[in-house]
């Protein structure tokens, strides 16, 4: 087993929930307290962006017109540029106090230009701007550009997150993997750069917003062989396995042999991958994607998985099948007990 030390350990996660009290005219804003629903206005902290530190230092200052107490969590997340996005959400709110709140942020956003970047508003699972100019959320990876948006899941530490793809990208290497199936894909972060030394690339992701995003993000990274599909893991994997019948198989195959390997080419849907990423949530896989997750028969599994306990509990339903041939540990969060974790696992 390897373990790799993160590329920055302070000031590193770049997304984080800030949860606000509006009591009084006045407001509490800070990091809710261990196993409580209380709120710490914080003035210092050694592992958010310092731009995360600095709202909540200026939120705490702020005095409003909003004259019914109410509490709630807004999402705040910073770019390449470093400055912030944030984004609030509506839906428990009264509709006067929508209003006041609607009305809090655009001011707090127009006073505070050199510090937010972006607005967001987030009601009946909807999020608009504000109206007034945005700039672009982006971050770099791997030679890459990748946009996002507040709601859309990013790696929150951006700097570790080009050690845990180019450890990825050695793996894949080691297993000589051509056709690869990217499951709960996100917006592409391992996706397209999988797609470097792959000859095509499926990515599969439930979340629409995030599809969208992979999709612009191939298409302004040049990056062909891939194509995004907007399914939950579940209806993919059942999808797949009613539909790839043995005729669609040997058209994939036969179609990709006759490629050369990095040609722009529209991959198959339903193609054979000799190798399959899995980055679930923390909860990890069901019984049933594990299930018919190794009725594809592929050569290879990489698992990505920030959650220990869920990622032991699904490589032990899929032991009779795989057997595990490397596991290497990244210190994606510093100063927690938390880790990402990649185990490759070969068929037996």
């Amino acid at each position: 087993m390897r373990i790799l030390g993160a590329k920055k350990h302070r000031h590193y996660r770049r997304r984080s929930k800030i949860a606000l009290e509006f009591k009084n005219k006045k407001i509490v804003a800070g990091f809710r307290k261990y196993r409580s629903h209380d709120i710490v206005p914080i003035t210092t902290c050694f592992i958010v962006d310092e731009s995360i530190v600095q709202l909540i230092i200026i939120l705490n200052a702020a005095t409003t017109p909003i004259e019914e107490d109410c509490t709630f969590e807004i999402l705040s997340v910073t770019g390449e540029n470093k400055k912030l996005a944030i984004l609030v959400p509506l839906d428990t709110l009264s509709d006067t106090t929508k209003k006041w709140v609607r009305l809090f942020f655009e001011e707090l956003y127009a006073t505070h230009r050199s510090l937010l970047g972006n607005l967001f508003f987030s009601e009946r699972g909807e999020s608009r701007t504000s109206g007034m100019v945005q700039e672009h959320l982006t971050y770099a990876a791997s030679g890459m550009k990748f946009s996002f948006l507040p709601e859309t899941f990013i790696q929150a530490n951006i700097a570790t997150n080009e050690i845990l793809i180019a450890t990825l990208l050695e793996l894949l290497a080691s297993c000589k993997a051509k056709n690869v199936l990217d499951l709960y894909a996100g917006i592409g972060n391992l996706s397209l750069p999988i797609a470097k030394l792959a000859t095509q690339v499926v990515a599969v992701e439930g979340y629409e917003t995030s599809v969208l995003l992979g999709r612009i993000n191939a298409t302004q990274n040049n990056v062909h062989n891939i194509i995004f599909l907007h399914k939950s893991t579940e209806h993919y994997l059942n999808d797949h396995k009613r539909k790839a019948s043995s005729s669609e198989k040997d058209d994939s195959k036969t179609t990709m042999q006759e490629k050369h390997e990095g040609q722009n080419t529209v991959p198959s849907e339903h193609m054979i991958p000799d190798t399959i990423i899995l980055d679930p949530p923390r909860t990890g896989c069901t019984e049933q994607v594990i299930s018919d997750l190794l009725l594809l028969r592929a050569k290879n599994i990489i698992y990505a998985s920030c959650n220990p306990e869920t990622l032991v509990r699904d490589i032990h339903l899929m032991n009779k099948t795989y057997k595990v041939e490397k596991i290497i540990c990244i210190d994606m969060f510093p100063d927690t007990h938390h880790v990402e974790t990649l185990v490759l696992l070969t068929t037996q």
